[in-house]
């Protein structure tokens, strides 16, 4: 008796377009945070890789310089 209801259809469908476009925003959202996230690791990577290098280089740098002294 009640399924032609159609201001209640009409209520609930416009409830869950609303919860849908709700959540494909909270999604959005969590997706920007996790890629900024995502770059500044990377970011840290680099400069750790690059410290190491530099490190590497400079401990070779003071062997060699060290061997040459004591040759």
């Amino acid at each position: 008796e009640d399924y032609h209801d159609y201001a209640t259809i009409e209520a609930r469908k416009k409830n869950v377009e609303m919860h849908w476009e709700y959540l494909i925003s909270l999604v959005t959202k969590r997706r920007q945070c996790l890629e900024l996230a995502y770059n500044l690791q990377r970011v840290f990577q680099v400069k750790r890789i690059i410290g190491h290098f530099d490190l590497v280089t400079n401990l070779s740098l003071f062997y060699y310089l060290g061997n040459a002294i004591y040759i």
